[in-house]
């Protein structure tokens, strides 16, 4: 591989091992203060202790996994077209990071939805969905 290749690679793969990182810090230890600076902060997520738990596991477990499918696939995508020319294997590259930009954005969907199955609009839990459950089995996956 060439010095460009390698820096192309090392571009692409910025987003997934960031996504990654974050999701292994927001699921195993997230920030302590509802609020605080860094973290999954939105409306929902804020309301109070248990949602803000919640959303950080839910939120960094789906950062997490699909931080490392992102990571294969565009380790994948740029080997198998580490032979073309450097200016298309360049905009092929700016292609993949458009495209990277999905799986960075669907975890905010899938935990307010979760956040909305498991909440009440106030905060409270709903009947059914128990916390020590519903934290043991994020913590498993």
């Amino acid at each position: 591989m060439t010095k460009f290749e390698l820096f192309l690679l090392a571009m692409v793969c910025l987003v997934p091992l960031c996504m990654i990182i974050f999701g292994y810090i927001f699921s195993n230890r997230p920030p302590k203060k509802v609020g605080s600076g860094l973290g999954y902060r939105t409306t929902m997520s804020s309301l109070n202790e248990e949602t803000w738990r919640f959303a950080h596991q839910y939120f960094g477990k789906s950062w997490f996994s699909l931080g490392w499918l992102t990571l294969v696939l565009t380790v994948g995508a740029m080997w198998l077209n580490s032979k073309q020319d450097p200016d298309w294997l360049g905009e092929y590259a700016q292609i993949l990071l458009m495209i990277q930009i999905l799986p960075f954005f669907v975890p905010i969907f899938l935990t307010e939805y979760a956040l909305r199955k498991n909440f009440y609009k106030d905060g409270r839990r709903k009947k059914g969905t128990s916390g020590s459950n519903s934290s043991r089995k994020l913590k498993r996956r």
